[in-house]
């Protein structure tokens, strides 16, 4: 039987402001969670755009569906339920970025698995520019990806940099042509959509725990997923696959 995929994508823009998560937090939070409980999504990708948009696009099977938008009270609700829906959500998180991520565009970024930029994005810590200190989880993400100097360098002085030196320090995964973003974005997301599902949350689930874990817990959670991956129909197809010298055939069940 032919495994059904399929690729999730919000689409974050707006016309009148220069970073666009600012028209959008309210909308990406819920979106996922509504996702992550149907269990629709097998990868959800982040796309990060400064063309026309004004509404939260969500792309299902090559199809754009717009998102009613939704405003939150404050600012501390915002932050505190959007940041743990990104890293709660079990799905890859593919962030493909095309314009400027300043200041909480930039902690979006950060919360996704795997951050592919245009050659023309640009990414700027500005808190400190206005007075503010860092949000959205970005004194928990930032030195964790690039170290504690280096965040630190970049929470003082609120410069922005080009895509090539955040790849160079590893705020990026991998920079690319402008005109191939989204293909590669969507190229990467099907290849893991096609992979073992529960191995591949397990594994997203292991990674994140073992940035606060000890190495004893982490261990322990490693036997555990083993165990999970073990029952699993996906396991059973990559050891026949293994067996008859074939790519195997993932069910994600």
């Amino acid at each position: 039987m032919r495994r059904h995929v399929v690729l999730v994508a919000l689409v974050l823009g707006c016309a009148s402001q220069r970073d666009v998560v600012g028209a959008a937090l309210g909308v990406a939070g819920p979106a996922i969670v509504e996702f992550h409980v149907r269990e629709r999504a097998a990868c959800i990708e982040i796309a990060k755009t400064r063309e026309e948009a004004t509404a939260c696009m969500v792309l299902v099977d090559d199809r754009y569906v717009p998102l009613e938008k939704t405003r939150a009270d404050t600012l501390d609700p915002v932050m505190l339920y959007l940041a743990p829906a990104f890293a709660n959500f079990g799905k890859p998180a593919i962030a493909a970025i095309n314009g400027v991520a300043a200041g909480a565009g930039m902690s979006l970024a950060l919360l996704c698995d795997v951050r592919l930029a245009s050659d023309k994005s640009r990414f700027a810590a500005s808190w400190i520019n206005v007075g503010l200190t860092p949000d959205c989880g970005a004194t928990y993400l930032l030195p964790r990806t690039i170290g504690v100097d280096r965040a630190l360098k970049l929470f003082f002085t609120g410069e922005p940099i080009d895509a090539r030196e955040a790849e160079r320090i590893g705020l990026v995964t991998e920079v690319v042509a402008h005109d191939d973003l989204m293909k590669n974005a969507l190229d990467l997301a099907r290849k893991i959509a096609s992979g073992p599902s529960i191995a591949i949350e397990l594994t997203k689930r292991a990674a994140h725990w073992g940035m606060v874990s000890d190495l004893t817990s982490q261990l322990h959670f490693e036997n555990y997923a083993q165990e999970l991956c073990f029952k699993s129909s996906d396991f059973k197809e990559g050891v026949r696959a293994f067996l008859e010298k074939r790519r195997p055939s993932f069910s994600g069940k």
